[in-house]
């Protein structure tokens, strides 16, 4: 197993673990699976593919702000001209979910975080942050939920850059790139 891919899974794992935070009351587990459909570069790059996912939910269902720790994996299948190979993301991330009470048996919630992104061996920074937010209806054992992901692929050498710049007399610091498989 590549390094990078085992050292995200077990950092993933790390976090689950470590999550059993007694002042945040219930610690919950879900999994999940479903469609992945890419955008900018990698929808240039990439057709559909398949998501799965490990949440940790810290806090009880009764409340209106929980925190939740997700492990997921990405598979994009090639593009249909066969020129891309597929590709692969593993992604850390920590948020909220903000759920307002109700008495119904459907429940909305406004999900947002932030984590790291493991991206393919293709792209010119593999480890990378980035930012999602989403939306979702959860029922009793179940939820549906829809979340984008937006990758800086150049957030590390963004701040790097800007912390040296900070240092010296020259000012200018590049902007980080938003879309997965740019430079």
């Amino acid at each position: 197993m590549d390094p990078n891919v085992r050292g995200a899974v077990l950092t993933g794992c790390l976090l689950c673990l470590a999550s059993a935070a007694p002042c945040l009351g219930q610690t919950r587990f879900a999994f999940g699976a479903g469609p992945s459909i890419p955008v900018g570069d990698l929808g240039d790059a990439s057709s559909s593919g398949v998501h799965t996912i490990a949440t940790t939910f810290l806090g009880s269902a009764g409340r209106t702000v929980n925190a939740r720790i997700d492990l997921s994996y990405s598979h994009f299948f090639a593009d249909r001209s066969g020129q891309n190979s597929p590709s692969n993301v593993w992604a850390v991330n920590v948020g909220a979910i903000v759920a307002p009470r109700t008495a119904r048996p459907a429940r909305p919630y406004v999900t947002a975080g932030a984590g790291w992104y493991l991206t393919p061996r293709d792209c010119p920074s593999r480890t990378n942050f980035g930012l999602n937010g989403g939306l979702g209806v959860r029922f009793r054992r179940i939820a549906i939920e829809s979340r984008f992901h937006l990758v800086y692929m150049a957030a590390i050498r963004f701040f790097t850059s800007l912390l040296r710049s900070l240092c010296s007399s020259d000012h200018s610091a590049p902007s980080p790139s938003p879309c997965l498989g740019a430079a």
